[in-house]
């Protein structure tokens, strides 16, 4: 037989193997161990009958033989799984298909369906796949909506997210009469934490929540009042902790509740930022580069005065229409193993979206203490870019959105060379071949000393790999400068 007819009898083997296998009933708590088959049994369906209240669900695959794809979504499986809502791909080892309460579509009681297939299968390639049968187990589990622990106003608790606990956990407020004010606070938290809360029954759907914190830094405050919408009533409030992105990984977290609107006063004081002795130019940067968050975005930004003044990207603190936002929130490296953590609160004093720079002005802590006249932040001193040839190190340090597996990333430094100049309409901007990631723009570009010397921007590719573009210094305006100068040596509020 020729082997073109061979290619093709496999192919309709495929096919009708694909559509022929009846599904198997898969319940939680009782794995399911099967093979696959590249040519005839590539792929294999599953029922699942999802419970009333259920909140959380993952599907585990767990194969060593070869590439496993999960599908999944709810009502029947359809004949194509490029149809699939829900997919995970799985490459010699596991692989989980989470459906939870911000996925798309989210968890709902009912009949859903989930398939197993192969991966990467080659039937007209140079020869047989090489690993036709494929082993592999499927663990299922659900979870329900619980109360883990019910909380009283009084010292903060502390708790974590981990993957027994699907990535969430559930909190009960006993709310008395009279009370005119309910605030919980999240602190001390290496993610990007989420609140929700809801009275009267715990929430099944987060669409029924009532108040919710949804921001991209993970200090979250929830506060309701007489005043707010939904406005405060007595009795019992149910208070969800979510982590949107990592259920998978063990996030920390202390919780604090209170009976007033008052921020937490042993939270409100500012960390001071010390780089530790001795004081290498790197270590000065790292200390000074902080993370900013807006209300649509975010980046880095350095801190160039004493006072609080910061440089960033105007992209960074844009709303949108080419103009800044209203407030920021920083966060500051308090430790390089760990993210930055919530500190500061300030505003754009300056913005030039053409430049693409910004100044950022901190002017108090992050639950809104004003900063104490003797505080000083540590800054990186200007540099010249204009002395600068290529061939000379730099060095780019910020926050990269790809710079962790969570859902939160702390500091990053990645070293290059400048590698060229780059003419555009706003000026001459410097090219290199260190990493400038989305998230790390608005940080400090460094030359060898320490200096900062450019504010890294964007990056341009073709596929084939990355050239970071920095907006040098010197595209500084003449009052901005003169403003820098004016306030690098301490002085008086």
């Amino acid at each position: 037989m020729e082997k073109g007819a061979e290619r093709v009898i496999a192919l309709l083997l495929f096919v009708g193997a694909a559509l022929s296998q009846d599904p198997i009933v898969l319940k939680p708590g009782q794995p399911f161990a099967g093979e696959l088959h590249t040519l005839t049994h590539p792929r294999q369906d599953f029922e699942v009958a999802i419970p009333e209240n259920s909140v959380y669900l993952k599907l585990r695959v767990v194969t060593r033989d070869g590439d496993v794809d999960l599908f999944g979504g709810p009502g029947d499986a359809p004949e194509d799984l490029f149809d699939a809502p829900l997919s995970a791909a799985a490459e010699l080892g596991f692989e989980d298909l989470v459906v939870d309460r911000l996925t798309d579509p989210p968890i709902a009681p009912g009949s859903w369906w989930f398939s197993v297939e192969t991966g990467d299968i080659d039937l007209f390639g140079n020869g047989d796949p090489k690993s036709p049968r494929i082993a592999y187990t499927l663990q299922l589990d659900i979870l329900g909506t619980r109360t883990d622990a019910v909380l009283a106003p009084g010292p903060a608790q502390h708790f974590t997210l981990d993957p027994a606990s699907g990535g969430f956990r559930c909190f009960r407020i006993d709310v008395p009469e009279g009370t005119s004010a309910l605030r919980v606070d999240l602190h001390r938290v290496p993610a990007n934490l989420d609140l929700f809360a809801r009275r009267g029954a715990p929430m099944v759907s987060l669409e029924t929540a009532q108040a919710r914190a949804r921001h991209e830094w993970g200090a979250e405050s929830l506060l309701i009042t007489q005043n707010t919408r939904p406005s405060l009533a007595a009795g019992t409030w149910y208070v969800d902790v979510i982590d949107a992105m990592s259920a998978n990984l063990s996030t920390p977290f202390d919780i604090r509740v209170a009976f007033s609107e008052a921020a937490p006063a042993e939270w409100s004081t500012p960390p001071v930022l010390v780089p530790r002795e001795p004081i290498k130019p790197l270590s000065r940067a790292l200390c000074s580069v902080l993370e900013v968050f807006s209300s649509v975005g975010g980046g880095s930004a350095t801190l160039v005065t004493p006072d609080g003044l910061a440089l960033t990207n105007a992209h960074v603190v844009d709303r949108g229409d080419r103009q800044p936002v209203d407030e920021l929130v920083l966060a500051a490296n308090l430790d390089s193993r760990r993210p930055a953590e919530e500190s500061f609160r300030g505003s754009v004093v300056r913005f030039d979206a053409e430049l693409d720079l910004a100044l950022i002005q901190i002017d108090r802590g992050f639950y809104g203490a004003p900063l104490a006249s003797e505080y000083r932040f540590p800054t990186v001193e200007l540099g010249s870019d204009t002395a600068l040839e290529i061939g000379d190190p730099l060095w780019i340090v910020g926050y990269p959105s790809l710079g962790g597996t969570g859902s939160r990333v702390s500091i990053h430094c990645a070293h290059g060379v400048l590698s060229g100049f780059d003419q555009q309409q706003a000026g001459v901007l410097i090219k290199t071949d260190a990493a400038v990631i989305p998230g790390n723009s608005g940080g400090a570009a460094l030359d060898d000393r320490g200096r900062l010397v450019g504010v890294p921007s964007a990056n341009l590719s073709d596929g084939s790999g990355l050239v970071g573009l920095v907006v040098p210094v010197s595209m500084l305006p003449a009052e901005w400068a003169a403003l820098i100068k004016s306030r690098q040596k301490p002085a008086t509020r």
